[in-house]
């Protein structure tokens, strides 16, 4: 049974809707503790934890997450591994990036470390997510999934280029039937993917990392997030 919903209504509820989702996880403003996950679990932060300051008219406060000032230090956060591509899933997470030079920054769905897929542009892990890395010459978000090869699928979200402070509502969604991941930025359709996917039998955890390529600290703020999932 699908979702009985149009493309453009995807992260859309029904109250018919609403009842099917049967594990979640949000995160708020605030410590681990407005890091909440289905069936318990915290967080796993690097780097240095803050709060922000709000720069943009339509985003929200939130935390920020800084690096080392040696280039390859990682700074995030993700959760526990609690949803495969077996099932339908719902995924959005706000960020904005203060400096766009010299900086790799990933964000979606993970099954390996925070150190491990902020390592590498093309890290040999499983996951699907918005990638934006000066390392790769990326100047647009960059829709991209992987099943561990490390020669992942990479397409452009296409659309303005990245820019510094910009508020940006990164969302997946994963479709079990039709074997596909759909990209959304602000409620737009940018890219939908159906090769190197992560295999149905892979636990995947909502992540947000930034690697600095420089001898110099960077940042992502994360401002919200969200993720629902239900059996088919």
């Amino acid at each position: 049974m699908g979702l009985d919903l149009a493309p453009y209504q995807v992260f859309a509820d029904s109250t018919m809707e609403y009842v099917r989702w049967k594990r979640w996880w949000a995160s708020a403003p605030g410590g681990a503790s407005n890091r909440m996950q289905y069936g318990g679990g915290s967080a796993t932060t690097t780097g240095s934890e803050g709060t922000i300051t709000v720069t943009s008219s339509i985003s929200t406060n939130g935390n920020s997450y800084t690096t080392g000032g040696v280039s390859g230090n990682v700074a995030g956060w993700n959760l526990n591994a609690y949803h495969s591509r077996a099932h339908y899933y719902r995924h959005c997470i706000a960020i904005e990036i203060p400096t766009i030079t010299s900086v790799r920054v990933w964000c979606g769905l993970s099954a390996t470390t925070l150190a491990n897929q902020g390592a590498s542009d093309t890290p040999a892990q499983s996951y699907a997510a918005f990638r934006f890395s000066t390392g790769a010459s990326d100047t647009k978000w960059m829709c991209c999934t992987d099943s561990g090869s490390g020669s992942p699928t990479v397409v452009s979200a296409g659309g303005p280029n990245v820019a510094a402070n910009t508020y940006y509502n990164l969302q997946l969604y994963i479709d079990p039937i039709l074997g596909t991941i759909s990209f959304y930025i602000n409620g737009n359709f940018r890219q939908i993917l159906s090769t190197t996917l992560p295999t149905t039998g892979t636990l995947l955890a909502p992540m947000v990392v930034v690697t600095t390529l420089t001898a110099a600290t960077r940042v992502v703020n994360v401002h919200h997030g969200f993720g629902r999932t239900r059996l088919l």
